[in-house]
């Protein structure tokens, strides 16, 4: 007989009708967090994991949040929470060999390509601890927080990855082109000719296309899903493409408006400001969770930012009747599309490194900014955007610093609680 000690343990199945009649009971857990970190980084705050077959009844989540001192006593800041639900199957390290979903079906599955190799203080990660929550805040940033064709990594700025500025205006089609009609940069132009396209407006076409589409043996997964009583489609065409199903969810987002207010320095008796929230926020839709996964939080501090490259109001550029957008024109969207007369050192931005286009449509879509002191100060709330290179949407690490008294202290610091009601089957805690 053989000796079963020395046998690979192997993951066993129970059968879902089984799994669905037990009575599930509420497990209470809460998730304390104590957190700093620079305007405009996306920073975790929390990590709950949850199995298949729980449902997520209501969440109750509590802070406190006080900046250090801020130069400008005038302009306001928003907090901002999100709370995902992020599956196994959202994490790069699922598709990296299929190493999580080998773990839920062979216990002896290596995962050693996933810890830590050393302790990260940014995300509470202990050295030889699963990077979930690395893992985690990247598939969350790359799916909501960043544009068709870039990554995670595309903008940090200390600890953490960067979110954009939190405003729609005049410029969100703008891009760098070369000046030329034939510019390598518009393949088919030429072709364009042929096209019924209004004369003289091929390269203004091409440009408007180009911003338009820049958007155990034998156990299966679904097997080890349909243990605990989870229905999961049969085919990958069934509820959804693969990356739509897997893809982070989102639970709730919270967001407070807040203006500075006054505080007084203990130590000499100046007064500095600063900006405080008071959060107490409720998510009472319920929740299913179909996979393994996380309840993950992440906080973003967004202060309000004006363009300091920005000379003068976007009005400015509807010098033309095409620029007024005539009605008889409209279906041929390209009209809107200017780039001409907007040179490197003219124009409403004059430090690019080459010519630029814009669509004015998003004036009359998005809105502007105005302004008649100078904004070139940081303690204006005016910032060095965009560069050279016409990144609009990115603060820098230089940014952010700029709008707090004295370096060093540059940070936002909270102090919170997330209570969280659960429907599960996992029983009661037996081990006090």
């Amino acid at each position: 007989m053989a000796n079963i000690h020395n046998q690979a343990p192997q993951v066993r199945l129970v059968q879902a009708n089984n799994m669905r009649s037990q009575r599930r009971v509420t497990r209470r857990p809460q998730h304390k967090f104590n957190i700093k970190a620079k305007p405009y980084e996306i920073v975790p705050f929390m990590i709950a994991p949850v199995l298949p077959g729980e449902t997520l009844d209501n969440l109750l989540m509590q802070s406190r949040v006080v900046s250090d001192p801020i130069q400008n006593s005038l302009i306001g800041w928003h907090q901002e929470y999100y709370l995902f639900y992020v599956k196994h199957r959202a994490l790069a390290a699922w598709d990296t060999g299929g190493v999580l979903q080998s773990m839920m079906l062979d216990a002896t599955t290596s995962t050693a390509a996933l810890k830590a190799g050393a302790n990260s203080a940014p995300y509470y990660t202990f050295k030889s601890g699963m990077n979930y929550v690395l893992a985690c805040t990247q598939a969350i940033v790359q799916e909501f927080f960043r544009d068709e064709g870039e990554t995670y990594s595309t903008a940090s700025i200390e600890n953490y990855y960067a979110a954009q500025l939190d405003q729609e205006q005049w410029y969100q089609s703008a891009k760098l082109v070369g000046a030329g009609a034939d510019d390598a940069e518009l393949p088919g132009v030429d072709e364009l000719e042929e096209l019924d396209i209004l004369p003289g407006f091929t390269t203004q076409y091409a440009q408007w296309e180009l911003m338009r589409d820049q958007g155990m043996t034998d156990l299966t997964y679904e097997d080890y899903l349909r243990s605990y009583g989870v229905s999961v489609p049969k085919s990958e065409d069934e509820g959804g493409t693969p990356d739509q199903r897997h893809r982070p969810e989102l639970i709730r987002f919270f967001r407070k408006w807040t203006y500075p207010s006054n505080v007084i320095n203990p130590s000499d008796g100046s007064a500095k400001s600063a900006v405080f929230w008071d959060v107490k926020e409720v998510a009472s839709k319920k929740r299913f969770f179909k996979e393994p996964g996380f309840i993950f939080g992440v906080s973003v501090t967004r202060p309000k930012l004006y363009l300091g490259n920005q000379k003068g109001a976007a009005v400015g550029m509807l010098n033309d009747a095409y620029s007024w957008l005539p009605a008889v024109l409209r279906g041929m969207d390209y009209t809107g599309v200017k780039g001409t007369t907007f040179s490197a050192t003219d124009g409403i931005l004059q430090n690019q490194s080459s010519d630029y286009w814009v669509d004015v449509k998003d004036l009359f879509h998005y809105g502007d900014q105005f302004v008649n002191i100078a904004m070139s100060a940081a303690a204006n709330h005016g910032v060095a955007l965009p560069d050279a290179a016409l990144n609009l949407k990115y603060p820098t690490n230089t940014i952010v610093n700029g709008l707090f008294v004295t370096a060093g202290s540059e940070y936002v610091r909270q102090d919170g609680v997330c209570h969280l009601n659960i429907l599960s089957a996992i029983g009661a805690d037996t081990t006090n």
